[in-house]
């Protein structure tokens, strides 16, 4: 029944996942923190910090790691499969579609409400992070921000902005402050 539930989750999803992975990413962690309430924000955020160090789409390695966490290798391969049959049979149907009428000037005013829409799904889950992760879940006040994640989480964006590092170097370089930070302060 997991399966099931997991599969038909990640379908809805991906029939809704307009605008690329990132796009999908608020899609993602509405349903699997506020729908099914298999994990928190907290844990989210985590999943997306592992998935940004991985190779390969982040929406499949998204499910592929949920998956694994609610039902190990077989909810891997079904958030997977969840992940991809949708977009592979719209894909093949919005290819004969635009083939045959992308000339039509209707097109190009969708595509553009549909970017504007993608924009919007995007900057809610920053917004829903940042509050996680900047002030761990708690009310948003001043007394609860984590002062260290502001300090890395602006360093981070100036590194990757500026292309001063890799950001692999600079992701693995934060995980190591953070460490250190736990280990010597406790924070």
């Amino acid at each position: 029944m997991m399966l099931l539930r997991i599969i038909v989750s990640f379908m809805k999803i991906c029939l809704l996942a307009f605008g690329g992975a990132y796009s999908a990413v608020p899609l993602i962690a509405r349903e699997v923190v506020d729908v099914q309430h298999w994990m928190t924000y907290a844990e989210f955020a985590d999943l997306l910090a592992l998935d940004e160090l991985t190779p390969g789409p982040i929406m499949i390695n998204c499910a592929t790691f949920v998956g694994m966490k609610l039902a190990g290798i077989p909810g891997a391969i079904a958030a997977s499969l969840g992940c991809c049959i949708p977009p592979a049979i719209i894909c093949f149907v919005l290819d004969l579609i635009y083939r045959k009428y992308r000339e039509v000037p209707v097109i190009s005013v969708i595509l553009q409400a549909m970017r504007c829409m993608s924009l919007a799904l995007v900057l809610s889950t920053l917004i829903s992070l940042t509050a996680s992760i900047m002030f761990h879940g708690a009310g948003i006040s001043f007394a609860n921000l984590d002062i260290l994640s502001v300090i890395l989480a602006a360093a981070t964006f100036i590194l990757i902005r500026k292309e001063v590092a890799d950001p692999i170097v600079v992701l693995l370089g934060s995980g190591a402050v953070s460490l250190l930070s736990w280990l010597l302060l406790g924070i």
